[in-house]
């Protein structure tokens, strides 16, 4: 509809300067008057455009706006659960090996009741077969009737310490099993929690996903409402320009004719709009080698976008991309690439949760798009230390990690600091 009315408008002043240049200066002041009126309608109609679109591309932008703050809630929750959930399982790791360690003692106490019981029976036998042998024995052999009673009772004392090891060692074996059964249940308990979080995280990241469409699909009409405004506001300079030289003649009308039509002619043409070409920021050329920096995502090394200038997955455009994607299942744990203190480890809209840690001489290393943030700010870390987890908070459009590396206020290619 724009582009009609601003071709209809063209071809109407072209129509207008041929009649201009051919009826005399009072005509020309008639018509002129007339023509002035009916642009001024047609401005009036841009500009009722131009504040329709205006107010379509305000309800958009705050519908936007409202959208990224249901996303940074989400994003939030979603970090909430998924810490929790890293939590729980490293407690179901620790039961696992309680579990794995009581079954070793469990099984060494049923060995040593076995054989303590073995050695039990074996003397019992003795002593029952060969009884009365053994207690002549002992009184032929006794110096006196002291040395037969202590033979008597240490024969007694060692039946004794046999029922005593043995009850010993049941009960040692009954404390096994029960914490043993406590420990399964526990680990039951926390298999329980890992399945409840694991679906509460999976629905919190199926709304995440639903509204990041819903952000591009926003994205793109807005987009589409700032074209048109552009074209409306070019349409208004247009008309406004057209207005003003269509003014300038009617004010000269009382020249002579042929005068009065080249001065409209020369007056109505109008020159095409020059359109300056946006001129791209180049990338950094400096390239820092500096060693001591490892990966931080041990395990994925495929770089899905690089460093510099590329396509925005959102809105088409090219823009610059100030690090590298890394991609990784959901929950895969980062680490600190060098050690340093943690500058920063909050939530952004575009980088969602993310954490920037200062290594000293102008260099941080920045990662972006975290699930969860295990640190915080001021908190010192050492190098390989685990401080967030794989996710896809702010604006992302599936799980990875976006690392970068800043020297000096200016990002430069990570791969001058790290390599997979």
């Amino acid at each position: 509809m724009i582009k009609k009315l601003i071709n209809k408008k063209i071809m109407r002043g072209a129509v207008s300067i041929v009649t201009m240049a051919a009826v005399t200066a009072s005509f020309m002041g008639t018509q002129i008057g007339a023509t002035i009126s009916e642009e001024k309608e047609k401005l009036k109609q841009f500009e009722q455009q131009k504040k329709d679109i205006q107010n379509t591309l305000n309800s958009l932008e705050s519908d936007k706006a409202a959208i990224e703050k249901n996303i940074e809630k989400l994003d939030k929750e979603l970090g909430k659960i998924t810490k929790a959930l890293y939590k729980t399982e490293q407690n179901l790791e620790k039961v696992g090996t309680k579990i794995e360690k009581n079954k070793v003692k469990l099984k060494e106490a049923q060995d040593s009741i076995v054989v303590q019981y073995g050695d039990m029976k074996l003397r019992i036998q003795f002593m029952y077969e060969n009884g009365n042998q053994e207690l002549l024995s002992m009184i032929l052999s006794s110096e006196s009737i002291s040395d037969f009673l202590n033979k008597a009772e240490y024969i007694s004392e060692l039946s004794s310490y046999d029922r005593r090891m043995l009850d010993k060692m049941k009960a040692t074996k009954a404390e096994i099993e029960e914490r043993e059964a406590n420990l399964e249940k526990q680990e039951k308990e926390l298999l329980a929690l890992q399945e409840e979080q694991t679906e509460e995280k999976n629905n919190v990241q199926t709304l995440v996903d639903a509204k990041q469409m819903e952000l591009t699909a926003y994205d793109a009409k807005i987009s589409k409402a700032e074209g048109e405004l552009g074209q409306v506001d070019f349409a208004i300079k247009s008309q406004q320009d057209d207005i003003a030289q269509m003014e300038k003649i009617e004010a000269e009308r009382k020249a002579a004719a042929e005068k009065a039509a080249k001065q409209a002619a020369a007056n109505n043409n109008t020159s095409s709009p020059t359109y300056i070409p946006q001129v791209s920021k180049g990338q950094t050329t400096g390239h820092v080698t500096v060693s001591g920096y490892i990966w931080p995502l041990p395990g994925y090394t495929a770089i899905s976008s690089g460093f510099g200038y590329r396509s925005d997955p959102f809105t088409g455009a090219t823009a610059y991309h100030s690090g590298i994607d890394l991609p990784a299942p959901a929950g895969t744990p980062i680490i600190a690439s060098a050690s340093g203190q943690v500058a920063w480890a909050n939530y952004s809209t575009s980088a969602g949760n993310w954490i920037g840690i200062d290594h000293g001489n102008g260099v941080y290393t920045v990662y972006m798009h975290m699930s969860a943030l295990l640190v915080s700010a001021g908190q010192n870390v050492s190098q390989g230390q685990t401080i967030g987890l794989v996710g896809t908070t702010g604006s992302s459009t599936g799980n990875h990690l976006h690392f970068s590396v800043r020297l000096n206020g200016a990002y430069v290619s990570p791969l001058s600091y790290v390599s997979p």
